[in-house]
């Protein structure tokens, strides 16, 4: 990358879910492919790559062990009753990695809420709560390149493991 070009770059962590939990979660859209599942933390937008290098640097500083979580939920962007975006939201015990995560990185934003992206719809439609309790494991988080090529794609950039 060349410095005057700008990347969309998101953090988040892997996620691992079984094809038949994945199956029963049905809902109007277009489905996220279940191999580009993950939890994201922090959507930082179109940066260029000093900033990209500022994020990476921060983030070799992470040391953290591996959480054992549950996803508990369904829920939408902007709302429930007007959702574009459903998502997977998860137990609360993310929360103190999360918030470390948001202090290490020197990010401000108490409205962002770590998630899942299930599906995308071009149209509003209206959630019911719906409570799920299905495990995970988070083992590293990675500062991620969103390219849309004509396929989505999510290039690691750098990731921090887990011990």
């Amino acid at each position: 990358m060349k410095e005057n070009l700008l990347s969309r770059i998101f953090i988040g962590s892997k996620t691992d879910i079984d094809q038949e939990f994945y199956d029963s979660l049905v809902f109007p859209g277009k489905k996220t492919n279940i191999s580009l599942l993950h939890l994201t933390y922090y959507f930082f937008g179109d940066i260029n790559e000093s900033k990209i290098t500022e994020i990476i640097e921060k983030m070799m500083y992470i040391k953290y062990s591996k959480i054992n979580t549950k996803i508990t939920g369904i829920g939408g962007f902007p709302s429930n009753d007007h959702a574009r975006i459903i998502y997977l939201s998860l137990a609360i015990d993310v929360i103190p990695f999360f918030n470390n995560l948001m202090d290490i990185l020197n990010v401000k934003n108490k409205n962002f809420v770590p998630h899942i992206t299930l599906y995308r719809s071009k149209n509003y439609i209206n959630i019911k709560t719906i409570q799920l309790n299905y495990s995970v494991v988070i083992e590293s988080v990675c500062l991620y390149q969103s390219i849309f090529d004509g396929k989505r794609q999510y290039k690691p950039l750098y990731c921090a493991e887990f011990k």
